[in-house]
């Protein structure tokens, strides 16, 4: 199924694969939120979310709801590469803890 196909089977407007491998020099987001919910689902490899400081450990297959306003950081939990794909409603606003906006290019 095609993204387009995704987004109008599941009413969402945005699907964003994203990647941190343990080899990258950035393989854990800084905290942050956003001004819509993000739904997360791991392809490959694990992952730990942290959501409002409670931790999850993720293994391909699960989704995770991070609601808006969250404050949330992702991170590398294995030793291969993690995949995962963010559903949101765009557009999707991208915030540091205390509230300066930032333009990350996938939030675009």
């Amino acid at each position: 199924m095609s993204d387009s196909e995704l987004a109008t089977r599941y009413n969402y407007d945005s699907f964003v694969p994203e990647q941190f491998a343990p080899w990258m020099r950035f393989d854990t987001s800084p905290p942050h939120y956003h001004d819509r919910d993000e739904t997360l689902v791991l392809i490959s490899g694990r992952l730990r979310a942290t959501v409002d400081n409670e931790v999850a450990e993720l293994n391909p297959g699960d989704a995770l709801l991070i609601p808006a306003g969250a404050i949330h950081q992702l991170a590398n939990a294995g030793d291969q590469p993690a995949e995962w794909l963010i559903m949101s409603a765009l557009p999707v606003r991208f915030f540091r803890p205390d509230g300066e906006e930032l333009f990350p290019g996938w939030a675009r």
